[in-house]
């Protein structure tokens, strides 16, 4: 004989505490519900919970636009049930698992008038090693009622603009113009862009799911396009046109990396328009030896870098590509294929300025940094990173 318990809990509940996402401090709403099955041996049980944003502060565009998503999860979230799983009794004792779980979350990720976006995040365990999870992005014109895809938006198919696309991804994950973005871990190296986006007021940010160009264990892989790289490439009279028209590039980038020994270096890249002005600050502490500040500039040559000044250094020099340099690896000397600049210190602060020269033919720039003694690599972190620098040593990389 079978026998069938069905146990269905709900609980709404109102937090006072506020959330600082979005561009409002929203007090949230919780459902949850959870329905259970038993078979002759084992019990399976579904938990459900939905979380969104309450909308009584927003004006009446912004709210109206949100509670449509707000109805439509709703209802998705009533659908899922043990039945919609097509479980049996019998399965329930031939299961591995107790309980299932799925949750949902909205939220309100940005608004640049009239495009409202949101943030949709969901998980799902229903047996197996690992559960699967995804964020998702609805951009609706509050004006209009209309929810917008990439294609409505911007010159989508051209291949230009999918070019410019692949550049600034491959910059946004450290990787040069021309290596392999299997290197950053994708499948192939075959570029597609995401139709999953969020318009920001900085630029459209891209996000891929898990699986969808990388492993699982890479998780959930963003990049932003900035508005000044596809300018030409958005449709005219859209909403966007005005959002981009608004937008300032910020003509600085600061990297602050961690040192094993408690210090830090801290790198700020300045674009003054024909060249850039790099910084490098290295904070050291301990009872350490020499330490040495490297940089590498893989793409460029002896005539793009100028020492400008430094402090607190005891030696500071630039290695032109040809100079004879250690490696590592090969514990032996050998010539630079790209230029070098060493700095030196023991303990304390202390920090060099370079000016880049701007290749035209080079569509972004990139160097390797790390700082070492003569026995360790003391960059924090460091196997999260898969460069190599042409010495040998393991290094972090930004692109500019």
């Amino acid at each position: 004989m079978k026998y069938i318990i069905a146990l269905v809990l709900i609980v709404v509940t109102l937090f006072s505490k506020e959330s600082s996402d979005g561009f409002y401090k929203l007090k949230s709403i919780v459902t949850q519900q959870s329905e259970c099955m038993s078979g002759r041996e084992n019990r399976l049980c579904l938990n459900k919970k939905f979380t969104y944003p309450k909308s009584d502060i927003l004006n009446d565009d912004i709210a109206n636009g949100l509670d449509i998503y707000i109805q439509k999860l709703k209802s998705e979230f009533q659908k899922e049930s043990l039945e919609s799983y097509e479980i049996t009794v019998d399965d329930i004792d031939t299961f591995g698992v107790s309980e299932y779980l799925i949750e949902s979350r909205l939220k309100l990720f940005d608004y640049n008038r009239p495009i409202l976006t949101l943030q949709s995040y969901s998980y799902a365990y229903t047996g197996g090693a690992h559960g699967n999870y995804n964020i998702e992005y609805i951009n609706y014109d509050v004006e209009a009622k209309k929810e917008y895809s990439l294609e409505d938006l911007v010159d989508f198919n051209n291949s230009k603009f999918l070019h410019i696309a692949k550049i600034e991804y491959k910059k946004s994950e450290a990787l040069l113009p021309d290596e392999s973005l299997q290197n950053a871990g994708w499948f192939e190296d075959r570029f597609q862009l995401t139709t999953n986006f969020a318009v920001t007021k900085s630029g459209l940010l891209f996000s891929y799911a898990p699986y969808e160009i990388k492993s699982f264990a890479s998780g959930i892989t963003t990049f932003l396009l900035t508005y000044d790289k596809f300018l030409s490439f958005i449709k005219p009279n859209t909403p966007l046109v005005k959002v981009a028209q608004e937008y300032k590039r910020d003509r600085s980038k600061k990297i602050v990396s961690k040192l094993e020994n408690g210090g830090k270096i801290e790198i700020t890249i300045t674009d003054n328009g024909n060249s850039y002005f790099l910084k490098a600050t290295v904070e050291s502490y301990g009872k350490n030896p020499k330490t040495w500040l490297s940089l590498s500039f893989p793409q460029l040559d002896r005539d793009h870098l100028k020492k400008l000044s430094s402090y607190g250094v005891n030696t500071f020099k630039i290695y032109p590509k040809g100079s004879r340099i250690y490696n590592k690896k090969r514990k032996s000397v050998m010539r630079a294929n790209y230029p070098l600049v060493e700095a030196t210190r023991k303990n304390g602060e202390y920090s060099i300025s370079l000016k880049i020269r701007k290749d035209r033919y080079i569509p972004y720039s990139c160097v390797n940094y790390r700082v070492t003694t003569r026995s360790s690599n003391l960059l924090k972190d460091r196997f999260d990173f898969s460069f190599e620098d042409q010495q040998g040593f393991i290094v972090k990389r930004v692109c500019f």
